[in-house]
This record gives C-alpha cells, structure tokens and sequence, in this order.
C-alpha cells in the first residue's frame, strides 16, 4: 500500500512539473469572446467637387472672360482639362495639346490618316498619335525635318497660323501686315500676314497693344479660344 501510494505522488509531481495538471502555476488566458475586436476606420468618402456641376472646369469660373467658349470646346469634346476638374488656363499649351485640339476642330475624332509614322518622336503607342500625324498632312512640317517635339510649348506664331488654317483653309492670307498695329511682326511675309489676318478676324490678340510677342509661348487659354473661334468663323463661312 505505501508502494502504491508514494508511486502516486511521485506520478503526481512530474505531471505539475511538466504543466499538464490544470490550475498549476498556468497563468489564465483571456476570453477571446469578451475582447472587443479592433475594427479598422470606414475608408473617407469620395471627394466632392470644388465648382458647381455646371461649370466644367473648377479654375474656369463664370466670372472668368473666356468662360463660355471653354465650357462650349469642353462640351464639343474638342479640348480636356489639364487634370480632374482643371483646365490650367495660364500654363503653356504644348505642341500635342494645340494640334490635337486643331484636328478635332476640323476632322472630329473619327478620321482617316496614314499611320506610316513620319515623325521620330511621336511613334503609335504616343497618345496623340492619330492626331499628329493627321496634323502633319496639313497643319505642321514638325519642329525639324524628322522631328514633332510633342511636349515643347507651342508659340503664340504657330497660334495665328494653325488658327488661321482653321478658319481658312490652306490659302494665303491676304497682304493686312502693312496696316497691323504690331512692332515685332516676324520678317516673313507669310507668317506676319497670318498674324494679322488671326487679329482681324479676332482670333488672338497681342500681348499689348502694340506687341504680338510671336516668340512668346501660348497660353492653354488663348491657344484654346484661338481654335474655337477659328472653329466658328469656317462653320459661320470662313471656307
């Protein structure tokens, strides 16, 4: 009997030891069920726009001179913004911005064009692809011999000649740079007769009175409401 009962205790010891007899020195784990469970924040909502729903472009209010002609080109598809809800007005116009916005003006977006790639820095995964090389046809010669040069800021010159072409057609303008206003029209003839007729028809404006600051890059604002109105002088009869 002592044998038996001292090979109990013996059992008994080495099982606590081991930690296998519950209640000995086990320390209370809590209650999964009674922990309150983190529960991450609900993601913010979507943020609302800056301008009313009727004005397209938040940095284009109605108060702004031009606003009418840039909600009218938005609202023809004719050009976009320069982000979400913004056109950009003062930042330079590139050259992709004003011959994509020339092309739509006169083809729309669905047209034929040769898609042999005859600029080397505009190839067809560009974009604007279709849109250069239609402008190429008509509009531009490019910035050099083999080159487009997308992404320089387009100059207040090339405004009044594209603007003109819209309005016109390919023709020459009539001889007007005798009687412009402007001290610094450029020495070809072609181009300041250009710049003189984009005035006359009101197209463009100088930068001053007595400026036209040929050099000086375009605006997204004036190159956009140049085309716009060339748009509307050709459909009104300018052809």
């Amino acid at each position: 009997m002592r044998r038996w009962w001292g090979a109990l205790l013996a059992a008994s010891a080495a099982a606590v030891a081991c930690g296998s007899l519950t209640g000995a020195d086990e320390t209370p784990q809590p209650d999964d069920a009674g922990v309150d469970a983190v529960v991450p924040p609900p993601p913010p909502p979507p943020a609302s726009r800056a301008c009313p729903p009727a004005q397209i472009f938040c940095d284009v209010p109605p108060s702004d001179p031009h606003f009418d002609e840039i909600q009218r080109l938005a609202d023809a598809a004719i050009i976009e913004g320069c982000d979400a809800d913004l056109f950009c007005p003062e930042k330079d116009a590139l050259r992709r911005d004003m011959y994509r916005w020339a092309v739509r003006s006169l083809y729309g977006d669905a047209f034929y064009f040769d898609s042999g790639g005859r600029f080397d820095d505009v190839g067809p995964n560009d974009p604007d692809f279709k849109y250069i090389e239609k402008a190429g046809e008509t509009l531009t010669k490019g910035c050099s011999a083999t080159s487009f040069c997308p992404n320089d800021a387009v100059s207040r010159i090339s405004v009044a000649v594209v603007s003109h072409v819209i309005a016109h057609g390919p023709k020459l303008a009539p001889d007007a740079a005798g009687t412009s206003p402007y001290r610094d029209l450029p020495a070809n003839a072609t181009l300041a007769n250009d710049i003189e007729e984009s005035r006359l028809d009101g197209l463009i404006d100088g930068c001053d009175s007595t400026h036209y600051c040929p050099d000086d890059a375009g605006s997204r604002v004036v190159t956009a409401v140049a085309v716009g109105r060339a748009r509307l002088l050709r459909d009104d009869g300018g052809l």
